[in-house]
């Protein structure tokens, strides 16, 4: 520019871009077999920067319908609100175990504030209404809780086996803060991000009451005079029933084991066993990865990522209800570290134009034998599942 020899003059030619968007996945998990997926996204409602999606998968065991609305500026200050309708139909508790059915109907409100560059805080409403139900052949700990909680029934399905089953509504509030630095979504190689989350019934509005809380951290760093990147990240989780609510709902627990917590052990089958020996989650869980990543060439690097990992990690029982053994004797599952499964191998990450292939392979470190008297873990050393999204 004439006479500011520091500024200069830049011209932009700015092309729109397609607006709506058609998308669809395929993912595999060895615990749900196949599973598809299909959306459709638009970024531009009506040219006001507003998104509409829907959202659909189904699996063996689930079927997911999900439609959202999010205004991305609704006000000055960046604030931003979405709207969520939710179905949820799920058969299973644990993946492949314990039959156990159950339909979530949701609708929700959740407004996000950015307060700095880097961390977002969020607040959430939602009204629910939940069916559970398991036959009668299933676990004491599955029958009792249905039982005790909520809006008790007894049905006689089309096939001509019964079902017992409970439904609640209730309004469910949550916050969450996430600070993200990481220097990108995938395969980041600096940065870290903390995430808390907190979501609980609100007392009075329905015949369920619950508290869950969730904590991840994770940190990417690098150790002097080695080429190496490594990763750390671990989750905490605690949840507890309020009011008259015997325990958490079934549905709500936290799950240990597998490709995203613990490898070499089956997916979600770590912690309480309830008394069919079938995986019963915990109201609290713990698990952490820690990974030394492998250099690759930069043609490579952003679509593939190898390491080798040590993982930890186990779910616990703090409440109520009551477990037993294989023999009959008193089973505890409360807050032990001695208890806490530990294994080692290699994995690595594939991003290809079908999705995102993970590998891997473990070595269980520290894991329970199968007894006369305990239940053993499930071992599962070589884990392969695909993305669902592409």
């Amino acid at each position: 520019m004439p006479g500011t020899p520091d500024l200069v003059d830049v011209d932009f030619t700015l092309e729109e871009g397609l607006p709506g968007q058609f998308g669809g996945g395929i993912g595999y998990s060895e615990s749900q077999g196949l599973i598809l997926t299909g959306n459709v996204v638009h970024t531009n409602l009506l040219g006001t920067g507003q998104r509409l999606a829907l959202e659909l998968s189904g699996g063996a065991y689930s079927k997911v319908y999900d439609i959202s609305f999010t205004d991305p500026y609704f006000t000055l200050d960046g604030i931003s609100r979405t709207f969520n309708f939710a179905y949820r139909d799920i058969e299973r508790l644990t993946s492949s175990y314990s039959a156990f059915s159950t339909k979530l109907y949701t609708a929700g409100t959740e407004i996000a504030y950015p307060i700095t560059e880097l961390q977002t805080i969020r607040f959430g409403a939602a009204v629910e209404h939940a069916e559970l139900g398991t036959p009668l052949n299933s676990s004491t700990q599955l029958q009792d809780w249905v039982r005790h909680n909520g809006d008790p029934f007894f049905r006689l399905l089309s096939g001509g086996d019964f079902v017992l089953g409970t439904q609640y509504d209730a309004v469910e509030l949550s916050a969450g803060w996430v600070r993200d630095s990481r220097n990108r979504l995938l395969f980041p190689t600096s940065g870290s991000l903390q995430r808390l989350q907190l979501s609980g019934t609100v007392p009075g509005t329905g015949s369920v009451e619950y508290l869950r809380s969730t904590f991840q951290y994770q940190q990417f760093f690098r150790l002097p005079l080695l080429p190496l990147t490594f990763s750390f990240n671990t989750s905490l989780s605690y949840g507890t029933a309020l009011g008259d609510t015997t325990a958490l709902p079934p549905n709500r627990h936290f799950f240990v084991g597998g490709p995203d917590s613990v490898r070499g052990f089956r997916d979600q089958t770590l912690g309480p066993r309830d008394s069919l020996g079938n995986p019963y989650g915990g109201d609290s869980a713990l698990s952490g990865q820690l990974e030394a990543l492998v250099p690759l060439p930069a043609k490579f690097a952003s679509s593939v990522r190898a390491g080798v990992f040590l993982d930890f990690g186990q779910a616990f029982h703090l409440g109520d209800t009551q477990f037993l053994d294989k023999a009959g004797f008193p089973a505890d599952y409360g807050f032990d570290l001695d208890k806490v499964r530990i294994s080692t191998g290699v994995g690595v990450q594939w991003l290809a134009p079908l999705g995102l292939f993970r590998f891997s392979y473990a070595f269980p470190l520290r894991y329970r034998r199968d007894t006369w008297r305990e239940y053993g873990d499930d071992l599962e050393r070589f884990q392969f599942s695909i993305g669902r999204a592409f």
